[in-house]
């Protein structure tokens, strides 16, 4: 079921993408080329909070005990969660 809302925030992501579609890109192939070990993704964690950061996200570090989780929480319509969640890594790197 979609509301005006989300059909709304929908439009806004893929706006967005498709304005960064190239910085979307090579953050995918930063990632891609960048095998860590899992719960050791500090490069990716670090490219990834740097560009959630160079967009006006307040980043908070080492979520859960873990120095590479991170996470960002904010805060816009009353009553409505969106969430986006990323797991990455290697369970050994090669």
């Amino acid at each position: 079921m979609t509301s005006p809302f989300t059909e709304l925030l929908a439009s806004k992501i893929r706006t967005a993408l498709e304005q960064d579609w190239q910085n979307v890109i090579a953050v995918s192939e930063f990632i891609h080329a960048n095998v860590e070990e899992s719960s050791k993704e500090f490069a990716c964690s670090a490219r990834l909070t740097t560009e959630l950061e160079h967009h006006g996200f307040t980043v908070e570090h080492g979520v859960a005990g873990m120095d590479t989780a991170f996470r960002t929480v904010e805060h816009g319509v009353a009553g409505m969660d969106t969430a986006f969640r990323a797991s990455f890594g290697s369970p050994s790197a090669a």
